[in-house]
C-alpha cells in the first residue's frame, strides 16, 4: 500500500471513529454510509464494513445487534495554544 493510500485511508478512519461517537445508539453500514457521504466521503458498503473490522481489531468499535458503536467518547482538538477547545 503506498504511503499516500495509506493515510487516506487512516483520515477515512478517523472520519468513520468521529461519526460513530457522536451516534450514541450506533448505526448500520448503511446508516454509516450515509452519513459519511453528508460530509463528502463516498465509500461503498463493503469498505466502510473492512474499515469497521480494521477498527475493531484494535479495539476502536464495536459491533453489537448489527449496529457499530464507539465503546469511548471521542475528543477532537482544535486549534493550539491557550484557547483552543475540545470538541465532541
Amino acid at each position: 500500500m503506498s504511503a499516500s493510500l495509506h493515510g487516506e485511508v487512516r483520515g477515512e478512519s478517523q472520519l468513520v471513529l468521529q461519526v460513530l461517537s457522536e451516534n450514541v445508539r450506533g448505526s448500520t453500514v448503511s446508516e454509516l454510509r450515509g452519513q459519511l457521504r453528508v460530509r463528502g466521503i463516498r465509500l461503498r458498503d463493503h469498505e466502510i464494513a473492512r474499515l469497521l473490522r480494521a477498527l475493531r481489531t484494535e479495539g476502536l468499535v464495536k459491533l453489537g445487534r448489527g449496529r457499530w458503536s464507539c465503546p469511548f467518547s471521542l475528543f477532537i482538538q482544535t486549534g493550539s495554544g491557550p484557547y483552543s477547545r475540545s470538541m465532541r
